[in-house]
């Protein structure tokens, strides 16, 4: 049994149980800690490998310790920004070493593979390692403009190594002594799930590799082992990049939550320990040192009353085959709009909705307003039904083969149903599903829909509280595009370990645990960002609440309302306008139509897209197409869908440019709202 089958074999097990990383609640290290700082330290061994130049001709710069730029700055803001910069230093120069790393592990196969194969993936390496080196060069001196010693900072590199294990926040124990700022409530919420996005990433780089292997003991000198090897490699040299990137941010989070914590009389040594160093070789994890005189009085908002427990970052070895449980309690009522399945059935006839668009405001100058929509045309919510099969899958508990339901739409085609709609009801439906959050127990927060939040905004801070509501809103259906994916992968196990003996059939079940593993800190990273976008929120909220009731308890807040995903139609009236308003205003409904259009588009291919990956699924069930092929569909698909979620969110930005030049500044929150989306169905 050659390597390849072998390694397939002790990952059947393992197919769905996530890598273990101990247990965590909001920013604790986890309880079994001597395990953790045991895999800790074999990541940061391989980490430091990783980013090692190979290049004999890598010629070293200066290096400068964190202890030593730290010296320089006594500021908060400006330590804060200089420790961004640094790691930012380090990831650069970093990339060039991997870039080298993988230029020479290419070159080192061309005695086993035709030199054409490789070509240009060296030279990809190359290209990126030279952007590298221009990203390294102006990010040195923008830290020599920043610290005014542009003499002494040319060619600078970072010498302390970031940490890759957990950081200890002791938030708890802080706030008994001084307030905590909202940012650093937000902050100990997203670093246990940073620290579980490093620990994600590095699994992924370890499972690509394996994926590789299998691929160099079976390659061949046909065309297809040409595709296979590059797509291996590529896959390779792209999670590795990602885990740097990820610890790189994972770092820039820490420095954001302990520099403003920190006393500007504490030693710079001490401080730099605070973000990088456990307080001995066989500490199980870095953290905030604790005492009062390293712990400023100044600044901050007040502790909360009572912090809701939003992303405890707990993790389980899974003993089943559902997926992999995300870090935080289910305490959230279900979601009023229950459609069981993304698989859109389409009955005989479809449910009325609002076929025209919306419309722009008049320019008026009275309270009194009526929407441009009339309730006749008020949308009604798709309920159609699900169509759920038993399916087998894995039971690891038992090993043992049960039967569970499924969703069928991964086998029929997840949009199969919008298939024969209208173009313009095409765009409306799909924004519809993929803004409609099936899984109710995903996040927890306060529901806001537009109308409510722009309630709670002064008429100045309403563009801006728009666009990053459409942001957050985003974020949420990416995330959920990232879980279906992840889904997706389960729903192949089964059929994948039914194949395990056919040719390719161990690599296969290597590349689905790489496929798995990467999708996973994929979704780690997102649920983070999702936290920022909600740190954003209520910052712009508290800006405008400076009470400490309302300080006293963060607001965890979670956009509700789906964007406008039809026309727009415009009632200008131009003749009082500035002369720069009415050439914006003359500019917009072009810029709308075309970026509508573009949508429009998007959805067509989508949809098309959808149903080859449903036919090369069934095709690779069968045997007849490789999983890589699969996963290449799959991947253009989600990409396309992600490209839509952009444009729909730029459409509606746009829109609230319109409204801005419409509305009188003292228009009501639900005047704003009739002129951004269609009129909301509630339950």
């Amino acid at each position: 049994m050659n390597v390849s089958v072998r390694t397939a074999f002790s990952v059947l097990i393992l197919l769905l149980i996530s890598p273990w990383t101990g247990s965590a609640q909001q920013g604790e290290p986890p309880q079994n800690a001597e395990e953790t700082r045991i895999l800790d330290a074999a990541r940061e061994e391989r980490f430091r490998d990783l980013i090692t130049p190979v290049d004999p001709e890598f010629t070293p710069s200066r290096s400068l310790a964190l202890s030593e730029l730290l010296e320089t700055i006594e500021e908060p803001a400006g330590r804060i920004s200089a420790i961004q910069c640094y790691w930012k230093i380090f990831e650069y120069s970093a990339t060039k070493a991997i870039a080298s790393r993988h230029q020479r592990r290419m070159q080192n196969l061309t005695a086993a593979v035709p030199e054409q194969w490789l070509l240009p993936l060296i030279q990809s390496a190359k290209q990126t390692r030279k952007t590298a080196e221009l990203q390294l060069a102006n990010a040195q001196q923008l830290m020599a403009y920043q610290l005014q010693e542009s003499a002494s900072l040319v060619g600078v590199v970072p010498e302390t190594m970031p940490l890759l294990g957990v950081y200890k926040t002791r938030f708890e124990e802080i706030q008994q002594i001084r307030p905590m700022s909202l940012q650093a409530h937000f902050l100990n919420e997203s670093l246990p799930l940073w620290y579980q996005s490093v620990a994600g990433r590095e699994d992924a780089v370890i499972a690509a590799k394996d994926d590789l292997n299998a691929v160099l003991e079976t390659i061949t000198n046909g065309p297809e082992s040409q595709k296979i090897l590059q797509d291996a490699l590529n896959h390779l040299y792209r999670e590795e990049l990602r885990f740097l990137n990820s610890v790189i941010r994972y770092n820039q989070e820490i420095a954001a939550y302990a520099i403003p914590l920190a006393s500007p009389q504490t030693p710079v040594e001490k401080v730099s320990a605070m973000l990088v160093k456990r307080e001995s070789p066989n500490a199980p994890f870095a953290e905030f040192t604790l005492d009062r005189e390293s712990l400023t009085q100044q600044g901050g908002g007040l502790t909360p009353t009572n912090p809701r427990p939003l992303l405890r970052a707990e993790w389980e070895l899974h003993q089943s085959v559902t997926a992999r449980k995300f870090p935080f309690e289910t305490q959230v009522a279900p979601t009023p709009a229950v459609i069981h399945s993304r698989q859109v059935a389409v009955p005989d006839s479809i449910p009325p909705s609002t076929p025209g668009p919306t419309q722009a405001p008049e320019r008026f100058e009275s309270e009194e307003w009526t929407s441009p929509i009339s309730t006749s045309e008020m949308p009604v919510e798709s309920t159609f039904p699900s169509q759920e099969q038993p399916i087998q899958r894995v039971n690891y508990e038992t090993n043992t083969l049960q039967q569970t339901p499924a969703d069928n739409s991964f086998q029929n085609g997840m949009y199969s149903g919008l298939q024969s709609m209208p173009e313009e009801d095409q765009v409306r439906e799909f924004a519809h599903l993929l803004h409609w959050e099936r899984k109710s127990d995903r996040h927890q927060g306060e529901s806001l829909s537009l109308n409510e939040w722009l309630g709670q905004l002064s008429p100045s801070q309403r563009p801006d509280g728009i666009r990053l509501y459409w942001k957050t809103r985003e974020a949420l259906a990416i995330q959920q595009v990232k879980e279906e994916a992840l889904e997706r992968c389960l729903f192949l196990q089964v059929p994948t370990l039914e194949l395990r003996h056919s040719p390719g059939g161990a690599r296969a079940m290597l590349l689905l645990r790489a496929k798995e593993l990467s999708l996973q800190a994929e979704l780690d990273q997102s649920q983070a960002e999702i936290v920022q976008l909600q740190y954003r929120l209520a910052k712009l909220l508290n800006n405008q609440n400076q009470d400490a009731s309302f300080a006293e308890s963060p607001r965890w807040l979670l956009p509700s309302s789906t964007p406008h995903a039809a026309g727009y139609q415009f009632n200008l009236a131009l003749e009082n306008d500035t002369a720069e308003q009415l050439k914006q205003l003359t500019t917009m409904p072009a810029h709308l139509e075309s970026l509508f259009h573009f949508m429009e588009q998007t959805v067509i291919q989508v949809l098309e897209q959808d149903r080859l990956s449903a036919e090369l699924q069934t095709q690779y069930m069968q045997g007849q197409v490789t999983l890589a092929a699969l996963f290449q569909h799959y991947q253009f698909q989600d990409e396309l869908t992600q490209q839509f979620l952009e444009m729909l969110t730029t459409y509606n930005q746009t829109i609230c440019e319109v409204a801005a030049l419409l509305l009188p500044q003292n228009a009501s929150a639900d005047q704003w709202t009739r002129s951004l989306i269609l009129p909301e169905v509630t339950n």
